[in-house]
């Protein structure tokens, strides 16, 4: 399978059925009707198994995707703090199904300052992944333990893990205009990383990259935003369909 550059689909979907959207998932993770005031993080998987996901999934997505591809995982979040860290998302596969693409939806933000997802140029072919570089200490939390007795790779040896086109490009400067993040996502964690792409997170945009090509989120507050609502979903094809 060829490793290809992200792609962004500038204004795609519209207000109504972004508003379908955002009711499904609200219900999914079970958020409060209203925003809160206070930190929050609502996160859920399985989004993708209810029939209203599977239906916009074969009528807006899929059409955009080039392999004859499935759905194999996904997530629904509203959140306002930490930040998304670095990291794959590659749900466990059964046998003979290898992951595709990966599709960011933002749904809603309370900012026209729109914050970035940043795509990387580095890519790391296995499960779903955070890669936490000179965190071992921090990671010690029965939340992260929970994390991994539910499939979640924590790597903090990034040469021995076997990420690819590992380089270092991401200054403190802009850690620190972009992240500034140093308890949940300090600037040890991007070592050997660069960007591939600096790709708007605006409701309406849609944003599809490899599901191996590593990613992660600019910290909200940095553009005035309080909250983000908004649904990933990954794809799979067949072995069988691999050149």
């Amino acid at each position: 399978m060829c490793e290809e550059e992200t792609i962004v689909y500038t204004d795609y979907l519209g207000m109504l059925i972004r508003e379908k959207l955002i009711n499904i998932a609200k219900k999914h993770i079970n958020a409060p009707d209203h925003i809160p005031n206070n930190i929050f993080w609502y996160r859920k998987g399985n989004i993708h198994l209810l029939e209203e996901i599977k239906k916009f999934s074969a009528h807006f997505i899929e059409p955009l995707l080039d392999e004859d591809c499935f759905l194999i995982g996904d997530t629904a979040f509203m959140l306002n703090y930490p930040p998304h860290d670095i990291h794959i998302d590659c749900p466990n596969l059964q046998d003979g199904i290898k992951g595709y693409k990966s599709v960011v939806i933002p749904l809603e933000i309370d900012t026209d300052n729109y914050p970035m997802l940043y795509t990387a140029d580095q890519y790391y072919y296995g499960p779903t992944t955070r890669f936490r570089k000179g965190c071992e200490v921090i990671d010690d939390t029965p939340n992260n333990k929970k994390q991994q007795e539910n499939g979640v790779n924590f790597c903090y040896d990034y040469n021995q893990a076997g990420v690819k086109y590992l380089q270092n490009s991401i200054s403190k400067t802009w850690y620190d205009d972009h992240i500034d993040e140093p308890e949940y996502v300090p600037f040890s964690t991007f070592e050997g990383f660069s960007i591939e792409k600096s790709n708007e997170w605006k409701p309406g945009n849609v944003i599809i990259f490899d599901n191996a090509r590593i990613h992660f989120a600019e910290k909200i507050q940095k553009v005035g935003a309080t909250y983000k609502i908004g649904i990933s979903l990954n794809y799979g094809v067949m072995f069988k369909e691999l050149d």
